[in-house]
This record gives C-alpha cells, structure tokens and sequence, in this order.
C-alpha cells in the first residue's frame, strides 16, 4: 500500500447506501488487515467497539459485529452495516484529528448508547493519519 493510498480522501460514494458509505483507494487493504488487529482489542470485556479512523472521520473497517451487508433498512443498517462510513459528527471528528497522547470523550453514540471514547493517534512516516478509537460503556459492561 503506498502513502498516496493510504492518504486518500477521495470518498466515492457507494451507490445504494443508507446511511451513506463510501469507498477509497486503502479500504480494500484495510478490510484485509484491520479486523485481526481491530478484532483482539475487542475481545476486552467491555469494549464496544474497536477502530481505525481517518482524520476526515472516515472508518474503512468496522468491527465484524458492525460490519454486515446492507439489508435495505436503514435502521438496522445504521447499527449493523458501520463500515465505509464517514463518522465526522463533533466526537467522532475530534478524535479522528486529536494528536495528543490520548483524548477521552463521552458522548451519545448515533445508535443511543452512551459510551466512553478513547482514541490513541495514528501517525505512519511522520504523518498524522486518523486515529485508533475504542468505546466502552460507562459501566465497563
């Protein structure tokens, strides 16, 4: 995968997406490499969800629980089909561009859950790509 690549922030809309998702030149290298990584840190008791976001709040690969093919429902698509979507709302943007040693949040998720956020930088070659986030309940459950 080059820089180029994986610096890509042309997001082509994918046709027939609800909410909308997107695609870019490194999703397909992330969909391979991403859920063993994603997936360990899930396994955490607690955890809700574990991902890598761009700094334009893009996830290319969300976790296998949220990662289902469209069904056509929008609902149940905004909860089960997560990946390829833009989370550029106030907390997903701020931890997408935070570059300090960590930020913890707490915030309503768009699925209504209250969750705690912790996000970690993603710096590769000296440049800032995004973020490592991980939610978990307030509850630790």
């Amino acid at each position: 995968l080059s820089m180029e690549d994986l610096f890509d922030r042309n997001y082509r809309p994918i046709a027939g997406t609800n909410p909308q998702k997107y695609s870019t030149r490194f999703d397909q290298f992330t969909d391979r490499v991403l859920p063993a990584i994603q997936e360990s840190t899930l396994s955490h008791n607690g955890f809700a969800y574990a991902i890598m976001i761009d700094d334009q709040g893009y996830v290319p690969t969300h976790n296998n629980q949220y990662n289902h093919k469209e069904t056509g429902n929008s609902e149940v698509d905004l909860v089960k089909s997560r990946s390829k979507r833009l989370f550029n709302d106030k907390t997903g943007i701020r931890a997408a561009q935070s570059k300090e040693k960590l930020l913890l949040q707490t915030y309503k998720r768009d699925t209504g859950e209250v969750l705690h956020d912790l996000s970690v930088p993603v710096i590769v070659n000296g440049r800032h790509w995004g973020s490592f986030r991980v939610g978990f309940l307030p509850d630790g459950h």
